[in-house]
């Protein structure tokens, strides 16, 4: 689909309200798309220029192209799934002719992904330096190009990649901040993820592809949207995200954050230490005047 096209679909599933907002539209767009047939890559950059409008689309895809074709590059024949996969990583995070021994590395001046343009996929591909939002990210939309069964997936203040190995039938997990594979119970013991989040599905379950995309608008969107304290476009977008991934326990903090800054707007203010003193002073002293008038 050419971005004209795109840009079409766009107009025709936002409605008149939300074509005001093209970047509510795109969020959309993209979530009413069927499973399956969602390139994440193009989701992704997608909506980081609905954030910012400089980003360049058509390049950045090429960018990921020219990733995905420099690892296939370095394919075996017959190579298997779990061959692909060890040679995207080194391809990414060895130093080596591949990436003319410039490797992607975790940038430790920003792990709390303060900046938000480091929340972008083109400023990791231009920097070679990112986070644990950005990382897994461009790993897996890149492992998609080749054909790999890799996905997003969750862990508390963590954005990590699953892998299906076809070899034993089971998931495992990419740290992609490393490269490393780590076990469930790694990550349930490192970040204390209580056994009833993973009995529900909150944490460390493979996303669909809607629900990878509602993640991209989780980790970027949404600290935009608030960052601009926009509450009633959170509200819209958290409404989406939620709809595509109900377990979203990240977008939720934000929905209720969203209503907090809506009723402020509104007037509402939360009582302090002082106003409550102030009130029970008042219905003390109404309450000992009742006492006398008994």
């Amino acid at each position: 689909m050419t971005l004209r096209a795109f840009a079409l679909v766009v107009g025709l599933w936002a409605g008149t309200a939300q074509a005001e907002d093209p970047t509510i539209a795109t969020l959309q767009a993209w979530l009413s798309k069927p499973e399956g047939t969602i390139d994440l890559a193009h989701a992704k950059v997608a909506l980081d220029h609905a954030i910012e409008p400089s980003i360049d689309i058509e390049a950045t895809l090429r960018e990921v192209d020219d990733w995905a074709d420099k690892v296939r590059a370095r394919f075996p024949p017959d190579a298997s799934n779990n061959t692909k996969l060890e040679l995207l990583i080194s391809t990414l995070y060895d130093p080596g002719s591949w990436n003319s021994h410039h490797p992607f590395t975790y940038d430790y001046t920003d792990p709390r992904d303060s900046d938000l343009r480091n929340t972008f996929l083109s400023t990791y591909l231009a920097r070679r330096k990112g986070q644990c939002v950005v990382m897994p990210i461009a790993l897996v939309v890149i492992g998609q190009k080749l054909g790999l069964p890799v996905t997003l997936t969750t862990a508390p203040y963590h954005v990590l990649v699953k892998y299906g190995d076809d070899a034993t039938g089971e998931w495992t997990n990419i740290e992609a901040t490393s490269g490393r594979v780590h076990f469930d119970s790694q990550y349930e013991e490192s970040l204390r993820i209580p056994p009833d989040a993973i009995g529900q599905g909150t944490f460390l379950r493979p996303y669909s592809q809607r629900e990878s995309v509602a993640l991209f608008a989780t980790t970027t969107l949404l600290p935009f949207l608030q960052q601009q304290r926009q509450p009633e476009r959170t509200l819209h977008a958290t409404k989406l995200i939620l709809a595509a991934n109900p377990n979203d326990v990240v977008a939720m903090t934000y929905q209720g954050d969203a209503w907090y800054a809506k009723a402020q707007s509104l007037g509402w203010r939360a009582w302090t230490d002082a106003d409550w003193t102030r009130y029970m002073e008042l219905f003390n002293q109404r309450k000992s005047g009742s006492d006398l008038d008994g």
